[in-house]
């Protein structure tokens, strides 16, 4: 069995509380990504999250990466205000998720727009997303078939880690 490569998404950005045991505290993903045995390397793909010292991978923050001219158009205009807002109730959630300004789908533009995300993903053997903004790249790179296997939440990718890796 040869070593598996691994690609993590962290997509809503550090503020969020959802999905931040990553980044914020020792999570038994983080120490099932840490294990030496069975995983060759890590790479993690996220938006503002403060870099986790790996002893193999990579970790590239793409808050740098303009998500495209639209989105930089919809936040001149107050965009970004509006999400806010609309934020604070769940009919709000919803008109924000199926909008541009979905953090899923400003995830996904950043990471099309990153050669090096990009790479990564083609490189991975297994994609997880840690947050749900990580999703829609997750099942993008499955559909595309550039990774054998996606995982979309912390506890079912330490189930399938566990497994692939042998414990």
């Amino acid at each position: 069995m040869t070593a598996l490569r691994v690609a993590v998404l962290y997509g809503s950005g550090f503020e969020s509380g959802h999905g931040s045991s990553l980044a914020t505290e020792s999570s038994r993903l983080g120490e099932v990504l840490a294990r030496p045995e069975g995983v060759a390397a890590v790479d993690i793909i996220s938006v503002g999250m403060p870099a986790r010292p790996l002893r193999r991978g990579e970790h590239l923050d793409l808050s740098d990466v303009d998500p495209g001219a639209g989105d930089a158009l919809v936040r001149r205009f107050g965009g970004e205000r509006l999400r806010r807002r609309l934020a604070g109730s769940p009919l709000g959630r919803l008109l924000n998720s199926i909008g541009p300004l979905d953090a899923g789908r400003v995830f996904a533009r950043r990471v099309r727009r990153s050669p090096a995300a990009r790479a990564a993903l083609r490189r991975a053997d297994i994609v997880i997303a840690v947050d749900s903004a990580g999703v829609i790249v997750a099942a993008t790179a499955l559909r595309r078939r550039h990774v054998r296997e996606a995982y979309y939440d912390t506890r079912s990718a330490v189930v399938g880690l566990g497994e692939v890796a042998g414990s």
